[in-house]
């Protein structure tokens, strides 16, 4: 599949300290028919500019959200989209030169609807990305102890037709982690449900009908409630580790314009 047009998805919110380093890192892409939709809610802090800055190297295109949260302005993200093929990316994550190409390569396995991505952890030293804990991925689960194996066998059964993915909701209706899955996830394509908000793709003729309920606020689950509904239609979801960012460990999240305190009480 190539030559096929792609719109990459940015919400962003207070953090102009680390999108100048993202869309940075979408100039270096292998792959160029895309798009950047940008859902900004504005913050003061600046980010306007920075975008002014890239609108001269890359197709950016703003939509300014008003009100709600993270789950609103994927909503937006994907109503605003032309790309046959959306990519969600967070406003803190850095793709690598593949990331784009990766993706769409993805797509060219009969019935795809959706695609996650690995994240890794990193951080900023001055202007260099510095890798953490070994490239530790934040999705492919490295560790299980007797107490996550027992509690697989009789809390964490994944639904029927989730058995072999990676991501998947168990009957319990909690987002699980396959560890056997995992033991391949990281060198082989490996069947999951969306993955994390911050690096994974959808086929726009998948969610062509879908958009997150307005309760939702602060997101929690709501990659995996996308990628249910997807599957749902008979499509197939994947995850293809060389689809790469890197996350910056900052301690925020997208919904960090809820205080800690109020959301744990959420959580």
């Amino acid at each position: 599949m190539t030559d096929v047009p792609v719109s990459v998805v940015i919400p962003t919110y207070k953090r102009a300290h680390s999108l100048n380093y993202v869309f940075e890192a979408l100039t270096k892409q292998t792959y160029h028919d895309f798009d950047v939709e940008v859902i900004l809610k504005p913050s003061g802090d600046g980010t306007e500019d920075i975008i002014e800055k890239y609108e001269k190297v890359l197709k950016i295109r703003l939509t300014v959200q008003t009100k709600g949260y993270i789950t609103d302005a994927l909503n937006l993200g994907l109503a605003n989209s032309n790309g046959k093929i959306i990519v969600l990316l967070d406003d803190d994550a850095l793709p690598v030169p593949r990331w784009v190409q990766s993706h769409v390569e993805a797509y060219e396995i009969p019935n795809v609807g959706g695609v996650s991505g690995n994240v890794l952890s990193a951080k900023l030293a001055g202007e260099k990305l510095v890798p953490m804990r070994g490239q530790m991925s934040q999705i492919i689960p490295c560790q299980e102890n007797f107490l996550k194996r027992f509690a697989l066998k009789v809390w964490s059964c994944p639904i029927e037709g989730l058995e072999d993915y990676l991501v998947y909701i168990s009957k319990a209706g909690v987002v699980e982690y396959n560890y056997d899955v995992g033991r391949i996830a990281s060198h082989k394509l490996a069947n999951s449900l969306l993955g994390m908000g911050a690096n994974m793709s959808v086929l726009s003729e998948a969610v062509k009908d879908f958009s997150f309920p307005k309760s939702w606020i602060l997101g929690l689950g709501c990659e995996q409630f996308m990628g249910w509904h997807i599957w749902r239609k008979g499509y197939g979801l994947i995850f293809n580790a060389k689809a790469e960012v890197y996350h910056l460990e900052h301690g925020q999240t997208l919904s960090r314009n809820i205080r800690d305190s109020k959301r744990e009480r959420l959580r």
